[in-house]
């Protein structure tokens, strides 16, 4: 999941004002712009489409405190759940954290409940219950001897269904929900694409915490069902980005990257045009040789042992700047 940063809003006050002081320490690293166990650094706030998309559906019925609100109760919401997975994963281990996590959850419903009613909490509560129920079953396949089976890619969607909430809020508020289901598909199909792409990037650390995630899977032969076989993982990966095999998870991401655009369509908006372009040019890049680099880099010694051992004339791949 991602790791989206904390603007200022009273809201944080609250929150830390609830805690005693370690827990408040411990909360504050998440309120910083990179979260603790962020496997990259954090993008720029406005670059995450749920961040945006209120503005975008609502346009000017929307009210600046509306948005505020809006945009706090989502990050809340969110950290209630990144703190929770963090614990579960042993990535912090602070006690504490678990009822500032909850706190938070009290905070994310206090700040849609200052404008939302209605049909609003049914999409609050499923969205919730999705998540974390995703969550769970991803980490179960991960775990497993060969990895996430094919298709499963698909609950990247459920696992960022909470993404959809801040959006939820304030179209309610602003008789604008007939716009909901159009953009609920358009997230998913966004939260697949960018998940492949940070499966990519976190393929070593997911191995080091002993997952296989998606794209690791596919690249493993874990994806068509076959278990992998004994060797090291991270050697195998490197001869199999090696041999191309990134350009298979660009073409998926980019049909679903297709898939966000058509959903988008009738709601007619450029902004979300112009939102989509540089993540399609990204995908564009990611077989590239550059990314093929930065992937081998990543995976660590034994990439210059297992590429020479089947390329001897080979030499082992620069360090990405």
């Amino acid at each position: 999941m991602n790791h989206p940063s904390v603007g200022r809003h009273r809201g944080l006050r609250s929150a830390l004002a609830q805690v005693p002081p370690d827990a408040a320490r411990a909360l504050r690293r998440y309120l910083s712009p990179v979260a603790p166990g962020s496997r990259r650094g954090a993008r720029r706030p406005e670059r995450h489409y749920w961040a945006l998309a209120p503005r975008w559906l609502a346009g000017r019925s929307a009210s600046p405190r509306l948005l505020r609100d809006a945009l706090w109760g989502q990050r809340a919401l969110f950290l209630f759940v990144r703190i929770h997975d963090d614990l579960y994963d042993g990535q912090t281990a602070a006690p504490a954290l678990v009822y500032a996590a909850d706190l938070l959850l009290v905070e994310s419903a206090r700040a849609f409940a200052r404008h939302a009613a209605g049909g609003f909490w049914r999409i609050f509560g499923d969205a919730l219950d999705t998540t974390l129920a995703a969550v769970l079953e991803v980490d179960a396949l991960q775990r497993r001897p060969a990895g996430m089976p094919a298709g499963s890619h698909r609950a990247y969607a459920r696992v960022g269904a909470i993404f959809k909430v801040g959006t939820a809020a304030v179209l309610e508020a602003t008789g604008r929900a007939d716009r909901f289901p159009a953009f609920s598909r358009f997230a998913d199909e966004v939260a697949i694409a960018d998940q492949l792409v940070d499966d990519l990037v976190d393929l070593d650390e997911d191995l080091a915490r002993g997952r296989l995630n998606y794209v690791a899977s596919t690249l493993l032969g874990g994806a068509d069902g076959r278990r992998p076989r004994a060797a090291d993982p991270r050697a195998r990966l490197a001869l199999a980005i090696e041999d191309g095999g990134l350009a298979p998870i660009a073409r998926l991401a980019r049909q679903h990257l297709a898939r966000a655009r058509r959903a988008a369509a009738p709601l007619g908006l450029a902004e979300i045009d112009a939102w989509l372009a540089p993540l399609e040019a990204r995908l564009d890049d990611l077989a590239d040789e550059a990314s093929r680099a930065r992937a081998l880099t990543r995976l660590g010694p034994l990439v210059a042992a297992s590429v020479s051992a089947r390329h001897p004339s080979s030499r082992a791949p620069a360090r990405a700047r």
